[in-house]
């Protein structure tokens, strides 16, 4: 490979786009016509290509030039090659929802597969019903790289926001108290001290990350810590029926407390807002597939927002997540 990009550097590669035009029109009158140069450069580039090929190329018999067999043969190629590197470089295609086929795969943690898979596939039932969903588990130390490769998107947060060429900001979270409904936290809200004191579900969140997470933790006492696990959906039966609670984003508080019953409750410790967004890979951010979907998926998630925080409230610094 090195050898032909050595070769090909040496070379002026326009001149095999005038030689395509002369095999052709078979006329350098019309070769430069359709090139927008002059004949005298058009005769100057066939003299080059007859230097470069090591063959006259043409033989003229009458108004015509027809190519030899060397001509005939380069030109095989050199159709397919031209046709392949205008591909290459010629913008992308606008992007058709109803004519695209594939798998759309979207990482996330087990709450947010609950929340956005319902919104997916009725994205892609009604705007892409040639698309599939394939909803995979968020992990943290491997997410920047899939999403290079097998990730089309993924759902996430960091202390800060994303770079714009890699995420949006689809909302702003902030971390609420859930526990069974007839516990005294729901209630009436705890003071710092009757909180510290309670038994408590830890959760380790692949989304927030422990930075986030330690927002809360800090305050909390470890040795109150009656269980911990992996999936938000195991609360509620953790929840139900017990004096245990949980410090959770307030996005999946609302989910909980309305699809489980649970009540919900403000903590009494201040916990910094923070970001979730909408990630996707730098090296990928142009492809009209990828704006189509993070376009979409922004306008529907914002639109879930707005819809739950007329059906519910949660207490706490703010009325729940609001769209970034």
């Amino acid at each position: 490979m090195e050898d032909v990009t050595r070769r090909l550097a040496a070379l002026d590669l326009n001149l095999l786009v005038s030689l395509h035009a002369l095999i052709r029109l078979r006329s350098v009158t019309q070769a430069a016509s359709h090139l927008s140069v002059t004949q005298s450069t058009m005769s100057h580039q066939l003299a080059r290509l007859r230097d470069m090929f090591e063959d006259p190329l043409f033989v003229r018999r009458g108004h015509e030039m027809v190519p030899t067999s060397r001509a005939l043969a380069v030109e095989r190629v050199l159709a397919v090659g031209l046709k392949a590197f205008d591909d290459v470089v010629r913008a992308p295609e606008a992007f058709d929802p109803t004519q695209a086929e594939g798998e759309v795969v979207f990482a996330t943690a087990d709450w947010a597969s609950t929340q956005y898979g319902p919104l997916l596939a009725q994205l892609f039932q009604a705007e892409a019903p040639g698309l599939r969903v394939r909803i995979e588990p968020l992990e943290a130390a491997t997410i920047e790289e899939r999403l290079d490769w097998d990730v089309d998107l993924a759902v996430m947060s960091q202390p800060s926001e994303p770079d714009p060429e890699s995420g949006v900001v689809m909302s702003h979270d902030h971390f609420v108290g859930v526990a069974d409904p007839g516990h005294p936290f729901v209630a009436e809200p705890p003071t710092v001290e009757s909180w510290r004191q309670a038994s408590w579900v830890g959760v380790a969140d692949a989304i927030l990350g422990p930075e986030i997470t330690g927002r809360v933790t800090m305050h909390q006492d470890p040795a109150r810590r009656a269980i911990g696990v992996a999936f938000y959906l195991a609360l509620p039966s953790l929840l139900r029926g017990s004096d245990r609670i949980a410090s959770l984003p307030s996005y999946v508080a609302w989910g909980l407390a309305h699809d489980h019953g649970l009540g919900t409750f403000p903590l009494p410790v201040a916990t910094p807002p923070f970001p979730v967004s909408l990630r996707w890979s730098p090296l990928r951010a142009r492809e009209p597939r990828i704006v189509w979907l993070r376009d979409r998926i922004l306008d529907l998630v914002r639109e879930e927002i707005a819809r739950r925080a007329q059906i519910l409230t949660v207490p706490g610094p703010a009325a729940g997540p609001t769209a970034g």
